[in-house]
């Protein structure tokens, strides 16, 4: 995916589809807001820059797909408009359908890649040096490298994770149980009363929302369905080496002739992964639902209107000793589970490619003694003893890794943005370094890099291709 422009107001800034420098001569003229404002445009929440209210501003972003499909998307506000090679446009809202844009913008249908994604092609000024494998990546927007590892694992860990989700919830109803069973045992001698209404109305939302999320799996799965079928006939299709005779002579049936093809794709892509999120979002309210109902249930005082609890419960042959053991054996079952989750991720062949990857560009960069000799490393959370410039260099290295991971596995192209890739302690050489590793292997990636020093960015003559010069003001006055 390349990004061709953005206009801001109306006012336009063009990107090179190799490389493209945004200077200034001195900090404050607005190279980080501009590429604040193109995140923005895509569709992220990112936090306004001191002076600019981006809600104000109409922003409008053309970018070009891996595929030729031409993408233009209007921001305003909280909307995002996206038309596909001006000939159709669909509207969204950018917090209750952001992984839809996002899965639009880089043909990736994985929720857990897509709310990761930001953290490997985009370097903050702020945190983006110093942000490894955890934390925040700008605003709102979070890096988690657990996450991104099982969007790109196995069925075998997608179903792990539903199972420990599964035991969860199933262990928290038990324990609810054996919370009530406790207040009948003591409701002998009170005599204050239990408004249950409440109570009654959240496990009827529970009940619903445990519909709502087995009818939004089942639609997920239909749309996936299509999406196999559709590829299956443009294979076909392409077999069966039909021609077609036109005006124009006869012309080969590909699946490129077909029209609305790629739109019919990115809309099925963008109805799955909004089933996705709606899934995950359903989740998300059950389990509030039900912490809401624990501390409903915990902070009841019962009387005489218990009787009504009690005949309920009197005639379950069920102690909460019992319960007590069923309790053991989830937190047991759910141990074990979340053991071979990690045995899984330490094992699997992702975490290996992505650990010789990573000291691959670390070697490039002659950080790769620095880093641990084996792929736990992925997991370390001790950077304290990594200097300046060691980890400025091991923070690009490992993040370069996982979007050249990403890429391969979803044979996609991402513009790689580096928001003053100078600071701290980094030096020329070492800045020289880093260009020469996206060179050499990152060749058909745009680049986009905001800096007051003018970095090689080309090969042949160490000049950006392209150079957005700005001055106080002049991106928004």
């Amino acid at each position: 995916m390349k990004i061709n422009s953005i206009s801001i107001n109306g006012k336009k800034f063009q990107f090179s589809k190799q490389s493209t420098l945004i200077y200034s001569t001195v900090n404050g003229t607005g190279k980080t807001t501009l590429l604040r404002l193109l995140l923005y445009g895509l569709g992220y929440p990112i936090p306004a820059t001191k002076g600019i209210d981006f809600s104000s501003l109409s922003i409008k972003v053309s970018l070009t797909k891996d595929n030729g499909e031409q993408l233009t998307l209007d921001r305003s506000d909280k909307i995002i408009t996206i038309s596909q090679n001006s000939t159709s446009s669909t509207e969204f809202h950018v917090i209750e359908n952001a992984l839809e844009i996002q899965s639009i913008i880089f043909d990736i249908t994985d929720p857990k890649i897509l709310e990761n994604l930001l953290g490997l092609y985009y370097f903050d000024q702020e945190k983006g040096w110093t942000l490894l494998n955890r934390g925040i990546v700008i605003g709102s927007i979070r890096f988690k490298i657990e996450s991104f590892v099982e969007g790109l694992s196995s069925r075998e860990l997608f179903n792990l994770d539903t199972s420990i989700e599964d035991l969860t919830d199933q262990k928290r109803e038990y324990r609810q149980l054996r919370r009530i069973l406790s207040i009948k045992d003591k409701s002998a001698s009170n005599s204050q009363s239990i408004n249950w209404s409440p109570i009654d109305q959240i496990n009827n939302k529970l009940r619903s929302l445990e519909t709502e999320i087995r009818r939004y799996k089942s639609v997920e799965a239909q749309y996936r369905s299509i999406n196999l079928n559709n590829e299956n006939l443009f294979k076909f299709i392409e077999g069966l080496n039909l021609k077609l005779r036109t005006s124009d002579g006869v012309i080969p049936i590909k699946r490129k002739n077909i029209v609305e093809r790629n739109v019919n794709r990115n809309l099925l892509n963008a109805q799955i992964t909004r089933q996705k999120r709606k899934i995950l979002q359903l989740s998300e309210e059950r389990e509030r639902l039900q912490k809401e109902l624990s501390q409903s249930l915990l902070g009841i005082s019962v009387d005489s209107q218990l009787k009504r609890f009690n005949i309920a419960i009197s005639s379950l042959d069920i102690t909460t000793e019992d319960l007590d053991k069923i309790d053991k054996q989830y937190v047991d079952k759910i141990k074990k589970l979340k053991q071979k989750r990690i045995k899984i991720l330490n094992n699997s062949q992702i975490a290996e490619n992505l650990y010789e990857r990573i000291l691959k560009f670390c070697n490039h960069l002659n950080v790769g003694k620095s880093i641990d000799p084996e792929s736990s490393f992925l997991w370390t959370s001790n950077l304290r003893r990594f200097s300046g410039a060691q980890l400025h260099l091991i923070v690009f290295a490992y993040r370069m890794a996982l979007l050249q991971e990403v890429q391969e596995h979803f044979s996609v192209t991402i513009p790689i943005i580096l928001d003053s890739p100078m600071t701290g302690e980094l030096d020329k050489e070492n800045a020289s370094l880093m260009f020469s590793l996206i060179h050499k292997y990152f060749p058909k990636n745009q680049i986009i890099v905001a800096s007051i020093f003018r970095l090689p960015l080309n090969d042949d003559d160490l000049m950006p291709l392209n150079t957005i010069t700005l001055t106080k003001g002049s991106i928004v006055s």
